[in-house]
């Protein structure tokens, strides 16, 4: 059945949708699993109509779905959204490759948090993309189909600016020309090759040939799923530039396999390929981080097991229970104090989401998905305490120049976490255990750290009344699993004593010579 990959079209996709109804009530499938945008709406809409009752999603990125402005724009983005609900409705799981499609799915209310899983994106195989050492040569490699929203531009611009400063570099692109409008043509790879600014080596069935000659992956796409190419480069030992966008950034922790920079910043992509140009080891030291991510995280062996698992055809690993004698009446403390809260504060509440809307803008209330207990994703609330502000590319400006007096003190006092309430009322957290820190640091923690999620993350903890962010990371991740340790009714209600204290003195709200924290990119000691 050939669906078309981009556009809508009532009678084309009308077609489509009953050929698709048709086929599925012939063959009556013991389940559905459909991936990628148009079969994923159309084929489980038909699925369901055809009868077949385990019907799952696979999202492996959103294109231009939820992207953009302009009225053209918002009416595909709302329609986009209509459609997903009314295929996604009743989806036995709906399985994301990253955090930020996950996050903006369960903020539009297209899926409920039970209803999803995360895997760690299409995974790559071992065996087949082995590591090879780094050549001599600085060759940068771009592998996409060739369409304007892979960064196509700022790569071919940053070969410019670089080739001035570095004529012996060498700027590769492989990917297949698209059917599509965005699409760039021959005419412009012909320019770029007259130029002798991009060497074009086609569409390549076998990929592994072009990246070992490589000595840096680049990919500045504007959006991504999880970016397969990114997974392959890393598992060769190659140190990769991507943009800071959803699916690219799970893959690249700054400083330490790679690096981010803004999507559309041709500039800021010349400078990280001048840092590895002119810096061989650290390419060589990225590129072995990138290997040992992709083995601990993204073996295609580990995420297909996480696959099956969310697929219930496989049974998820047994977890050793840590629950305690005290563990229950935790919760009911955790219940009472926080509804009671809730019910308390709800006028101060709405004016102080009045302030937030009056003095940072919309939205008043900051949604991010952060792993909660034994690492499971949930949406944490909080009231943002930073403007929106960007710069010329449309990257968000630095933290301290976007935390505002207000924010500063919306922090200092703690009032930004009051929304958290709602989350520690609906079993996602706890009053008190180790903060919620970003998806991304994951594959970063130690077996030792990791066990910070053997409990549900807190409004504060004990790593919060020893110094918050003041302290190293390494520091807070030892008392957060000497919480885990240690933890009891009578713990808690020390730590919620020390907490008001600490509040009223307003002590330890950010590291030394940052507004915040400074990003974890990983313990040296393993």
């Amino acid at each position: 059945i050939s669906l078309e990959r981009t556009g809508l079209s009532l009678r084309r996709d009308g077609r489509d949708l009953l050929a698709l109804r048709t086929r599925l009530h012939a063959l009556q499938p013991d389940l559905v699993l459909a991936y990628t945008i148009k079969p994923v709406v159309y084929g489980l809409i038909a699925a369901r109509a055809a009868g077949v009752k385990r019907r799952y999603a696979l999202v492996t990125g959103l294109g231009y779905s939820f992207q953009g402005a302009g009225m053209r724009r918002r009416l595909l983005s709302a329609l986009t959204a209509g459609l997903y609900r009314t295929a996604l409705h009743g989806a036995r799981r709906v399985i994301f490759q990253n955090p930020d499609d996950w996050a903006l799915f369960v903020e539009r209310k297209l899926v409920t948090v039970a209803q999803t899983a995360l895997v760690n994106g299409s995974g790559v195989d071992l065996n087949q993309f082995a590591p090879v050492p780094l050549p001599e040569a600085p060759v940068f490699l771009l592998i996409a189909r060739l369409l304007r929203d892979k960064g196509i531009s700022e790569y071919v611009e940053a070969a410019r600016q670089v080739r001035a400063r570095h004529p012996q570099a060498r700027f590769q692109l492989v990917g297949p020309l698209d059917p599509s409008p965005d699409s760039y043509t021959q005419a412009d790879l012909d320019a770029w090759q007259a130029e002798g600014v991009i060497e074009y080596l086609g569409e390549l069935r076998d990929v592994r040939p072009a990246l070992a000659e490589c000595r840096i992956y680049v990919l500045p796409s504007y959006r991504e799923g999880t970016p397969r190419t990114v997974l392959e480069a890393m598992a060769l030992g190659r140190p990769v530039i991507t943009t800071d966008a959803p699916g690219c950034r799970e893959t690249v922790t700054e400083g330490v396999n790679g690096f981010l920079v803004p999507v559309g910043d041709a500039g800021a992509l010349a400078d990280r390929m001048d840092a590895l140009i002119g810096d061989p080891a650290l390419a060589a030291r990225m590129g072995a981080a990138g290997l040992a991510l992709a083995r601990q995280k993204y073996d295609v062996e580990l995420v297909n097991r996480s696959m099956l698992v969310a697929l219930e055809l496989l049974a998820p690993e047994p977890r050793v229970s840590l629950s305690r004698p005290g563990d229950l009446l935790k919760r009911v403390l955790d219940v009472a104090l926080s509804g009671f809260g809730l019910l308390v504060l709800g006028l101060p509440l709405l004016l102080l989401a009045a302030l937030v809307r009056w003095r940072l803008g919309s939205p008043v209330l900051f949604r991010q998905a952060r792993p909660g207990l034994h690492g499971r994703p949930f949406v944490m609330f909080k009231f943002r305490s930073m403007t929106g502000e960007r710069g010329p590319g449309g990257e968000l400006l630095p933290d301290a120049e976007r935390l505002t007096r207000f924010g500063r003190f919306l922090r200092a006092s703690s009032l930004d976490e009051l929304p958290g309430l709602w989350n520690v009322l609906r079993g996602e957290m706890s009053l008190v255990g180790p903060r919620p820190l970003l998806t991304r640091y994951l594959p970063l923690y130690t077996a030792q750290q990791a066990r910070r999620h053997e409990v549900r993350p807190g409004i504060t903890g004990w790593a919060q009344v020893n110094g918050r962010n003041a302290i190293t990371w390494e520091r807070k991740f030892e008392y957060d699993v000497e919480y885990v340790d240690r933890r009891s009714l009578a713990f808690d209600l020390h730590i919620l004593w020390l907490t008001l204290q600490k509040v009223i003195c307003r002590d330890g709200i950010s590291a030394q010579g940052e507004a915040t924290m400074p990003l974890f990119e990983g313990s040296d000691t393993p």
